[in-house]
This record gives structure tokens, C-alpha cells and sequence, in this order.
């Protein structure tokens, strides 16, 4: 198997996001409705269902927080036991905010080159003013930013699993400017020294 690196966006121990490192950059990895995400201490686990089987990927954490390497990828039988019915008091699904959703046409190297907004049943072409960004951050969630009565106001949103983003998180903050996104952290290589990365991808990941 081939050294397969994912960056893995947790929260409350839930996978909401997923980026896999593909020719020399960071690409999106859409969580699809048929697949099930379990973490587990310093692994996660990908269930996805193929027919009568279950498709199972094994992810590894490496030394660089929020990257693994893909050990194991395998097929299982599908178990056909009929299960207990889930209490909705026990779910840990993601809650959306009301917001119209989002979607994002990117360039060859991560940058927003279009913004659209889902609105009376129809796509529309989002144009952003002098005082608003909107970025992809390093756990692939989708960033707009907007300068508002001295402080910023900032809407985070989550890829629903087919292209789509939808917010899941709202904050303002007093006497805060737009985010320097040419400043955004990526593992240094004194992070990456423990890692058995071929040498064309260390460099790339730094």
C-alpha cells in the first residue's frame, strides 16, 4: 500500500471534516452519507458500505497533530442483525445554523475562485466587499469573515458530504481584524521529523 496521508478535523471526537494529500497539496475529501467515521485513541476508522460488504480503512496519527497515514484497508461481510433504534437524546450529529448554504469552486492551489449562495431555489454568484473574506482553513472548513461595528463577525461552515457547505459555527469578536491567511500554520519541519514522509512530500507539507 502507498503512503496515504489524511488531515482529520475532530470535534467533540467526531470526524467533520476530511483532507487528503494528493500531488504535492491539501484536497478536500467529501464525507459521503454511506460512510462512518470512528475514532478511536490514536486511530480513526472508516466504515463504507459496498453491496454486502463493509469496506474498512485504517488511519494511523503520526507525530504531526491531525495528520495520519492509512495503515490498513480491508473488506468485511455486512452483519444483517437487526439493531436497537438510536434515542435522539444519545446523537451526536452536527447541528446547522440558519444560514443559506454555501458552495465553492477551488483552484489548483486551495484558493476560493468562486462563491455561490443557495437562495429562493437557485445558485447565485456571492461577490464579497472590501471589508469580507472567505477562505478555506487547515481543517478544510469553508471561512467568511466580515468587518462589522468595529469587531469581526465570523461564520464557519462544514462541507455536508456533497459539496455543499452549511454554517456551524457564528462569533463576533470586538476590536479584531480580517485573518492574515498568508500567515496560516502548517506543520513545521521540525514537526515532521518523525515522519517516514518521501522527501518531495515533507518539503510540500512544510
Amino acid at each position: 500500500m502507498s503512503q496515504d496521508f489524511y488531515r482529520f478535523n475532530l470535534q467533540d471526537n467526531q470526524v467533520i471534516s476530511v483532507m487528503e494529500w494528493d500531488d504535492g497539496r491539501w484536497e478536500q475529501d467529501h464525507i459521503e452519507a454511506d460512510e462512518t467515521y470512528t475514532v478511536e485513541d490514536n486511530r480513526i476508522i472508516l466504515e463504507e458500505r459496498d453491496d454486502d460488504e463493509i469496506e474498512v480503512s485504517v488511519f494511523e496519527a503520526t507525530s504531526v497533530p491531525g495528520i495520519y497515514l492509512q495503515t490498513q484497508e480491508y473488506d468485511r461481510p455486512l452483519d444483517l442483525t437487526p439493531q436497537p433504534p438510536q434515542q435522539d437524546d444519545t446523537s451526536t450529529s452536527t447541528q446547522f445554523l440558519d444560514e443559506d448554504p454555501l458552495r465553492v469552486t477551488l483552484s489548483a492551489t486551495g484558493d476560493i475562485e468562486r462563491l455561490e449562495e443557495w437562495d429562493d431555489g437557485r445558485w447565485e454568484t456571492e461577490h464579497l466587499d472590501h471589508d469580507e473574506q472567505a477562505f478555506i482553513n487547515t481543517e478544510g472548513l469553508l471561512v467568511i469573515e466580515e468587518l462589522d461595528d468595529g469587531g469581526l463577525e465570523t461564520t464557519v461552515y462544514q462541507d455536508n458530504g456533497q459539496g455543499i457547505y452549511q454554517a456551524i459555527q457564528a462569533q463576533f469578536e470586538y476590536g479584531k481584524g480580517l485573518t492574515d491567511t498568508t500567515q496560516m500554520a502548517s506543520p513545521s519541519p521540525a514537526e515532521l521529523a518523525g515522519l517516514n514522509l518521501p522527501e518531495n512530500e515533507a518539503a510540500l507539507i512544510a
